[in-house]
This record gives C-alpha cells, sequence and structure tokens, in this order.
C-alpha cells in the first residue's frame, strides 16, 4: 500500500514512525492484542536494509478513566529485528517471520506498562503498592518499577490460597 511504501521510505531514510502496535490506545488493564502491521512495517524496511530499531514505549496512566490524570511514559530497550526472522522473511516465511517479531514486541511493551487481567486486580495491586509505599516519595521511573514488580508478584502468585486470602482482605 501507499502507507507501507511511505512507511519503508522514511525508516530507509533513518526516520522514525510512532505507531500503537495494539490498533490504537485504551484504558484497559491489559495490553489488547497487538497487529501484525508493526512487524510488516518493520521486516519490510529491513528487507531493504533500513537499520530498523523498535522502541517500546509503556503509557501508563494513574487513573485511566479521569480526565488529566497523569500520565507515566516509560521507554523500554530498543529491539533490533532479529537476523533470524529477517532470514525467514526473506525466504517466503513472512506470517513465521511477522508472528516472531510481534512477541518480541510484545514482551517489550509488557516491560514497560503495568498490566494486570482485570480493573479489581489492577486495583488491589495499586493499594498494595501505596500500603508499601507508605509516604515516601517516589520518582516516576521508580513509581512504574514498583507497580509492575506487584504485578509480576501477583501474576506468580494469583493461585496460591494464602496470597488469594490477602487480596480479599485487602480488597
Amino acid at each position: 500500500t501507499i502507507t507501507t511504501a511511505k512507511v519503508h521510505d522514511a525508516l530507509c531514510n533513518n526516520r522514525c514512525i510512532g505507531i500503537f502496535p495494539e490498533g490504537g490506545s485504551s484504558d484497559r488493564t491489559d495490553l489488547l492484542p497487538l497487529k501484525a502491521g508493526v512487524s510488516v512495517m518493520a521486516l519490510g524496511a529491513a528487507d531493504r536494509g533500513a537499520p530498523v530499531m523498535i522502541v517500546p514505549f509503556g503509557i501508563n496512566y494513574s487513573q485511566a478513566h479521569r480526565w488529566r490524570s497523569r500520565v507515566f511514559i516509560d521507554i523500554g530497550k530498543p529491539l533490533k529485528v532479529d537476523p533470524n526472522i529477517l532470514k525467514d522473511y526473506r525466504a517466503g516465511k513472512k506470517r513465521e517471520a511477522y508472528g516472531e517479531l510481534l512477541k518480541q514486541v510484545e514482551v517489550g511493551l509488557r516491560a514497560v506498562t503495568v498490566n494486570a487481567p482485570d480493573k479489581r486486580s489492577l486495583n488491589v495491586l495499586r493499594c498494595m503498592r501505596r500500603m508499601y509505599q507508605g509516604d515516601i516519595q517516589l520518582s516516576p521511573k521508580r513509581f512504574m518499577e514498583l507497580n509492575r514488580r506487584f504485578t509480576v508478584a501477583f501474576s506468580r502468585f494469583k493461585n496460591d490460597e494464602r496470597f488469594l486470602a490477602l487480596v480479599e482482605r485487602v480488597w
């Protein structure tokens, strides 16, 4: 398409583009399924010799449902197009290559966003973080890191009866 050609041209000329790999932004508690467009653009440009780097940006709101709530932008580690994925792309295994690159992009996005299965879980996570943090003022970077650590713990212990009992007491 014309848009894809313009994206490839921009990337081949060392310019950058910004996209939402989910297809848009939302106030959901977890990532929406990623669209293949980011892979199509990145691999198409890399195939033409562009030094493509995908930089995950996490857009995290303190209260997503409120107008003008605080927003935290977290920038992840740049992802280079894996030469093996590009090799598969060039060998005609485009669907597989798109899927593999999309998995890497998702890992990068999850590293810079706070993800919870639902709003209740997100509220419990935030409450636990506030209880742990107390009155200590944190930098935005430390604030997001603490939120992500609680998210990881929540995911790891989500089936532990003792943890579930604690969640019920907190909630």
